[in-house]
């Protein structure tokens, strides 16, 4: 049985030495048992100069207590957990997190960087570790970040697009590479993580936004914005909106429009933020956007707007004191993500121009925003008591109530593809994520993990963590783990079924010395031949749709295979 690269135990501390945090650049960001991780990225604190700082650290806030926004972040609200691993990400650089309901995955893949580890911090069991990485001919590699997405209930997570400068130099004119969905799985009982191919034909995203919803059979992704690749001055239009099935693994292009005319759809920006909720019936779901960039780098914004799925409408829902020109700054290369459907955290970012400084006083750039997206108002404190409720300014449009209740859907003119309104009529149940976790787990560098009895700093009471399934090294054998890997091998057996290539090998088992069995013997990881996708079984790919889409996507949504 293949052993840890690095198994470490660690045990937050309070960070009080440094101060309270007044600044956060270009950091990384997941919400994982009831806490707010910030890693990667430059820091600045109260207790020092306003100066960015760079630290192999990861930031915890837990969020089971009331604390004040728009502020410095309390020294008493977070705590510091130093990193001991030589694969974590690069101190000062803008990584990727991934996470499923008990782990984080930082993988920093900017060139040169190793791409044969991936280093995990285990939320659950208060571990740090380092993985090996399989699939290294399919790893993202480049040196400005694709679009991601994370299913946490299922530990499926996603990465596609991207950019690669000539020998990652940073003033190269930027190149889309592997336009096709990675899919990072990890073996819990082989101590590694391999890089699962998808399909193929997707948008090449830089500076744009992936989500995971629950539709379809087993879910889907929507992906907008973003420039256009190999095109430094030119942002997507926001009426195109790719949506990925992954049970049929096909991409979809749908329209959107605005709610009451084109003036509710975004303008053109890169490198904004955005976070998903639902109705609490799940008859509506919306993705905020707040912020961005101009691309020649003239402007920022400090509009929100957000996408109402499944009816594809855009609304603009910009509060009235930023419509006057006060309130919250503009700001870009921010981060944000929702806590339990009603609190969207804005966190980092520049508040100036990429072409002048753009670090600022703390006072002028505070790191943590809180948005309420039950009525789209700015906060002055987190409340982790607030329960979710749909916008009176969502259900004022699609029907229903606080509730939910929303009748419709689709677009008012329907779906281009009758697929997508199967796909869109099945949403899938709610599962409830861990708010907290009860006791921390130690292991010793060279030992088999054992029991502790240090406490993490948890939020509210943990919720139906029986029913969470969870591939991320938390399962730990019986039912749960077999039906798991009984369902990744159907998935990924009937999907090379149907795109005729092979994928790596699964495990399905283990022998009586611990070696791991495998479903047969597919070889490495399958290529495409047709670099456009769209034509390999027939078809003829379209490269514009929807009045000029920058590549090749088959009509209506056909298999990209």
């Amino acid at each position: 049985m293949a052993a840890y690269l690095e198994n470490t135990s660690i045990v937050p501390r309070a960070a009080a030495s440094r101060g309270d945090i007044c600044q956060l650049s270009t950091p990384g960001i997941a919400i994982v048992g009831g806490t707010l991780y910030v890693g990667m990225g430059g820091f600045a604190f109260s207790s020092g100069n306003s100066s960015t700082v760079n630290l192999n650290s990861i930031f915890g806030i837990p969020l089971n207590n009331s604390f004040p926004v728009h502020s410095s972040v309390s020294a008493d609200s977070y705590y510091e957990i130093s990193i001991s691993s030589t694969s974590f990400p690069e101190a000062g650089v803008q990584g990727t997190i991934l996470y499923t309901n008990t782990s984080l995955y930082f993988y920093d893949p900017v060139f040169p960087r190793d791409t044969t580890s991936i280093f995990t911090y285990n939320a659950e069991t208060n571990t740090q570790r380092t993985l090996s990485v399989n699939g290294s001919d399919n790893y993202p590699f480049q040196n400005t970040q694709g679009g991601i997405a994370s299913d946490p209930s299922s530990g499926r997570m996603f990465y596609t697009g991207h950019f690669e400068g000539t020998e990652g130099s940073d003033t190269s004119p930027p190149t889309a590479k592997r336009p096709w969905l990675q899919i990072l799985y990890e073996d819990g009982r082989n101590n590694t993580v391999t890089w699962l191919e998808g399909a193929g034909g997707g948008p090449e995203l830089y500076g744009a936004a992936m989500h995971y919803l629950r539709y379809g059979k087993e879910g889907i992704l929507v992906a907008f914005g973003g420039l256009v690749p190999g095109n430094l001055t030119e942002t997507r239009d926001f009426k195109n909106i790719y949506v990925f099935d992954i049970s049929s693994q096909v991409w979809y292009l749908v329209e959107a429009t605005g709610a009451f005319n084109d003036s509710q759809i975004p303008g053109p920006r890169q490198l904004f933020c955005t976070g998903l909720s639902a109705a609490p019936d799940s008859s509506t779901f919306q993705i905020t956007m707040f912020g961005g960039l101009l691309s020649d780098e003239s402007e920022i914004r400090n509009r929100i707007f957000t996408l109402i799925i499944p009816t594809f409408q855009w609304l603009e829902v910009t509060p009235r004191n930023l419509l006057s020109g006060t309130g919250d700054d503009s700001r870009w290369n921010h981060q944000c993500t929702v806590w339990q459907d009603n609190q969207m955290f804005v966190v980092g970012g520049h508040v100036s121009s990429a072409s002048g400084n753009i670090y600022t006083d703390c006072e002028d750039n505070p790191p943590l925003l809180i948005l309420d997206t039950n009525t789209f108002e700015w906060k002055d404190r987190f409340d982790p008591t607030q329960n979710a409720s749909q916008p009176r300014a969502i259900f004022e449009l699609v029907g229903g109530d606080a509730n939910g209740g929303n009748t419709k859907k689709a677009p008012a003119a329907g779906f281009n593809n009758p697929a997508l309104s199967t796909i869109f009529a099945n949403v899938l149940p709610r599962i409830t994520a861990p708010t907290s976790f009860v006791t921390a787990v130690e292991a010793s560098p060279s030992t088999t993990t054992t029991s502790a009895t240090t406490s993490l700093p948890t939020g509210g009471g943990l919720s139906s963590r029986s029913k969470v399934a969870i591939i991320a090294g938390s399962v730990s054998g019986g039912i749960v783990f077999l039906a798991l890997i009984a369902g990744f091998i159907y998935y990924f057996w009937s999907r090379r079924r149907r795109l005729g290539y092979d994928l790596p090998p699964i495990v399905i088992g283990y022998d009586s010395n611990g070696n791991p069995v495998y479903n047969g013997s597919f070889g490495g990881i399958g290529h495409y031949s047709n670099n456009s996708f769209g034509g390999i079984l027939g078809t003829p790919p379209v490269s514009e749709i929807l009045g000029g889409v920058d590549h090749t996507l088959p009509i209506g949504g056909i298999a990209a295979r």
